[in-house]
């Protein structure tokens, strides 16, 4: 056995040991000039080529939610609709930065609460560090019927994918026309449901309309007031979604 570690690449050439003690015919070791014999055999050098750096190294594991589904289609699905709500969550918290409470779609979806109360349930999303965090595409505890497209377990970290959640779009897809109040990009699922988990919001109601005719207090727990908001960071992008215009909000 030999540690390369240390050396880096190179060819390194090594003559094993052909001499070795044995014990005597009886197997016992009374003395040592007695009961053990040399005896030697033959055995080649032996070259080993080292092509590239070895060099030993920290294993670093990426801190993000680990998804747990045997279907791969569905596995990298779900993966990208995890980094698509992370960098939503990320937009929208600098889109609310850099507008203020005065921005209209931001009194639409969260009145009059202080900008820092918002930003703070966004953030918790975007600098998500969980890899305790299971995104699983099984239904344990039976949710996923009369239109349940994802639901989390609070208290608790995972998030579970019903069947229809893999009809929802990239979020890309509202630069083609499509609208906030349909609530069919992936990624404002992922985010909606990260508010559960790691913003304590809770579920008052669902669409766009509804969300806006809240009061001030539910605007500020109902998730999906995040999940259909965060639509608000494609604003400051509008040279490439110019066909998106403050009536699809």
């Amino acid at each position: 056995m030999y540690d390369f570690s240390a050396t880096g690449p190179g060819t390194f050439t090594f003559d094993p040991i052909s001499t070795f003690q044995v014990v005597g015919l009886d197997d016992l070791v009374e003395t040592i000039s007695d009961t053990v014999r040399i005896k030697a055999t033959v055995a080649r050098s032996v070259s080993i080529t080292v092509t590239d750096d070895v060099a030993k190294r920290e294993l670093i594991l990426e801190k993000r939610a680990q998804v747990n589904c045997s279907t791969s289609s569905q596995a990298s699905f779900i993966s990208s609709s995890y980094t698509e709500g992370i960098s939503l969550a990320s937009q929208s918290s600098s889109y609310i930065n850099s507008r203020g409470a005065s921005d209209s779609v931001y009194k639409a979806y969260f009145g009059s609460n202080p900008t820092s109360s918002v930003v703070s349930k966004f953030n918790a999303v975007a600098n998500d560090k969980s890899n305790s965090r299971t995104l699983s595409c099984s239904d344990p505890y039976n949710v996923c019927d009369g239109g349940v497209v994802a639901y989390a377990v609070v208290p608790g970290p995972n998030i579970y994918f019903c069947s229809i959640f893999y009809d929802t779009l990239p979020s890309n897809s509202l630069c083609n026309g499509g609208r906030v109040n349909d609530r069919n990009v992936r990624g404002a699922v992922t985010l909606h449901e990260l508010t559960h988990s790691v913003a304590e919001t809770d579920d008052v109601n669902y669409g766009c309309p509804g969300n806006q005719n809240l009061s001030d207090s539910n605007k500020l727990i109902n998730a999906d007031n995040y999940g259909v908001s965060t639509r608000i960071s494609l604003l400051s992008i509008q040279s490439s979604c110019a066909d998106l215009g403050l009536q699809n909000f």
